[in-house]
């Protein structure tokens, strides 16, 4: 659970073990710490089961000495591998055992029995709130109750194993958990580091490109916003995401988002759809803004860490295919590609060969947010040669719209006559497809 959620040690790994399977463990982090969740809830219902079945009866069915000769905690020196380390004030009861037990002792009077039922019920809470349903329906609950069940559910862990009355004589969980607790304690504390040295000073919205939402407000808004590039505790690869936290509403909230500029931008760029509380505020802030009736709010950055994409630029081949805001990562790929094939040193050491971007957006202004890299495309026949673009506008044009259909037959009918010049001048449709390969519209090629 917390090695799948150690971002940084993500990146470190992957540099250190170069290998392929390593990087499909990693990018499957999220599903890899949901299946971690769903196996904790049910081997602790079947720790839970055994103890009620099998623990709990035989201590109450044996004598006091019986007990005492087989718990390590009662004989310390001859317990193999016992470590005899007595945390006597968490002993509930103490050890040796003075007097038998009940059933309801044993659940609600022993330092096990009270840690165990509280661990249940984090447990429990974690994973109703966790649920996706709840989750989406009120994703605060679920965040806050998982930053609190993270320590407390490692302090019930050493609690429950204090008695000693198995074992090497001191809890497990400090063993098994010390390393990837310290991991994951390692982010949050570059986090913060981020958040107090960074945030408002040099980390700061430098631009912000708006379109409004329904009725010009923030619900439905698409926002690409630009932010200064950290100048330390930063290391960027295309296609990263990094998380976004934005003080003055909510301090304790950090967003992931990917990140849509290039390594060799000035600045941190993203593009957020106003769909939730959080982005509908941030939206409403920077429409403020740009009306005059507020300022750009202060954001901080946490990040960046690694996403799938991080290694499309290795292939020969790359077919990025994206819908709406969901081509962010792409744009990153967009922005690094158009970079690097601008330099005659870095495009030898580069293996791709070509790259399609698919785009398909129910807005045509949508593919504004990508309009300078269409422009560098545009005007070098080195990119136009390696860089294909397949853009996409699925809405349905308005009816009793003059404008909209005026555009799309003269469209239409403009290709229609490119497209038989081009037979003409070709010899025909195998012929055109042979000759003019990926560039070809794909309208021409299919008649």
């Amino acid at each position: 659970l917390f090695l799948s959620m150690s971002r940084t040690f993500h990146k470190v790994l992957v540099r250190a073990c170069p290998w392929g399977w390593v990087e499909d463990i990693v990018h499957q982090q999220k599903e890899l710490h949901i299946f971690c969740g769903q196996m904790m809830v049910a081997f602790a219902a079947l720790h839970v089961v055994s103890h009620c079945v099998g623990t709990v009866p035989g201590l109450i069915s044996h004598t006091v000495a019986e007990l005492n000769a087989i718990l390590g905690c009662a004989n310390p020196d001859s317990t193999y591998g016992y470590l005899g380390v007595k945390i006597s004030w968490l002993q509930m009861p103490a050890c040796p055992l003075e007097s038998r037990t009940t059933y309801m002792g044993a659940l609600f009077a022993t330092t096990p029995g009270l840690s165990g039922l509280a661990l249940v019920l984090v447990s429990a809470a974690v994973a109703l709130t966790a649920n996706e349903v709840r989750r989406k329906a009120n994703f605060e609950l679920f965040y806050y109750v998982h930053q609190a069940a993270l320590p407390l559910w490692l302090i019930l862990l050493f609690i429950h194993g204090s008695n000693g009355w198995v074992g090497v004589g001191f809890p497990l969980v400090v063993f098994v958990c010390s390393i990837p607790a310290a991991l994951y304690a390692g982010d949050r504390v570059l986090r913060l580091l981020r958040y107090y040295l960074l945030a408002g000073k040099s980390v700061r919205i430098v631009d912000v490109v708006i379109r409004p939402g329904h009725g010009n407000g923030a619900e439905g808004a698409l926002i690409n916003l630009m932010i200064s590039k950290p100048p330390r505790l930063w290391k960027f690869s295309e296609g990263m995401y990094a998380f976004i936290n934005m003080p003055e509403y909510a301090p304790g909230q950090w967003h992931p988002f990917t990140i849509c500029s290039g390594k060799s931008d000035e600045t941190v760029d993203f593009i957020i759809n106003g769909v939730g509380d959080w982005t509908c505020a941030l939206a409403q802030r920077c429409l403020d803004a740009y009306n005059d009736e507020g300022e750009l709010p202060a954001v901080a950055l946490d990040g960046p860490y690694l996403a799938p994409t991080v290694t499309a630029l290795s292939r020969e081949v790359l077919v990025a295919v994206g819908a709406g805001v969901g081509i962010t990562p792409f744009l990153s790929l967009l922005s690094t590609i158009v970079a690097v094939l601008g330099d005659d040193t870095q495009m030898k050491r580069l293996p791709l060969k070509e790259a399609h971007f698919f785009w398909m957006t129910r807005s045509a202004d949508e593919f504004l947010f990508g309009r300078r890299h269409f422009t560098k495309i545009v005007s070098s026949p080195a990119l136009r040669s390696k860089v294909f673009l397949h853009l996409h506008v699925t809405q349905r044009e308005p009816d009793r719209d003059v404008a909209a259909y005026l555009f799309r037959e003269a469209v239409r009918r403009q290709s229609a006559l490119d497209r038989e010049a081009f037979r003409a001048a070709v010899g025909g449709d195998a012929a055109a497809i042979m000759a003019s390969g990926a560039q070809l519209p794909w309208g021409w090629a299919n008649g």
